[in-house]
């Protein structure tokens, strides 16, 4: 258990999302000693034995209270719930003649979080998780689950992104637009090869601004592993 911790996190850390303050610029550094803001999360590990990609993950807990009595997630705002409503994606998808989807990979953290909040998406990180070591001070630069306004911002920042390519791919950015429900995306078309030209046109219009798609299902196509 204790290693897959450990990998949970360096994954983070290779993939670029966490790094230690003592990588940053010098700038940077002592941008974050000197803010008045800070904050650090504490983190716990949670487990889904049934995933293929993540059986281990890192669960940062921003609503934990602080000394002040409240904790980051009292005080920021979730935002005005746009999500889809779920039973009218599955209608739709299932009045088409063939039918595919996809979900998209690490949603939250494609966003990248702009550097002058780093300050609130802190943590302390020891790499053996021994007590044997000092822990270091580590940050998170994109947007992570746990605090309270990733959501909306993930999901809003997907619809942007799909909107930057409406003009050449209308139908591909309505899919985004309507039949997306967090990271998944389920929808269809009357013909596969339909299909096939759509979910071409999805992973195009939002590779283009940092997403990326696991794989894609269709119908009557055994799933990819993935």
């Amino acid at each position: 258990r204790k290693k897959d911790v450990i990998e949970s996190e360096k994954k983070l850390q290779n993939l670029g999302y966490v790094d230690y303050v003592r990588n940053l610029s010098q700038s940077q550094q002592l941008e974050l000693k000197e803010n008045k803001i800070q904050n650090f999360i504490p983190w716990s590990s949670v487990w889904k034995e049934n995933s293929m990609t993540t059986p281990c993950r890192l669960v940062f807990n921003a609503s934990l209270p602080t000394d002040s009595g409240f904790s980051m997630n009292d005080i920021l705002a979730k935002g005005t719930n746009n999500m889809n409503i779920l039973v009218e994606i599955f209608i739709r998808w299932r009045s088409h003649m063939y039918a595919f989807h996809t979900d998209v990979q690490k949603m939250y953290n494609s966003v990248q979080l702009n550097v002058n909040y780093w300050c609130y998406q802190r943590y302390i990180w020891q790499e053996q998780l021994s007590p044997n070591f000092i822990p270091e001070e580590k940050v998170i630069k994109t947007l992570i689950y746990g605090v309270k306004s990733s959501g909306n911002q993930a999901e809003r920042a997907l619809r942007m992104i799909a909107d930057m390519s409406k003009e050449e791919y209308s139908k591909a950015n309505q899919i985004i637009q309507e039949d997306t429900y967090v990271d998944d995306c389920l929808s269809g078309q009357n013909t596969l090869d339909d299909c096939y030209e759509r979910a071409d046109e999805i992973e195009i219009a939002l590779t283009r601004g940092g997403f990326a798609l696991k794989e894609f299902t269709f119908s009557s196509h055994d799933p990819p592993d993935k």
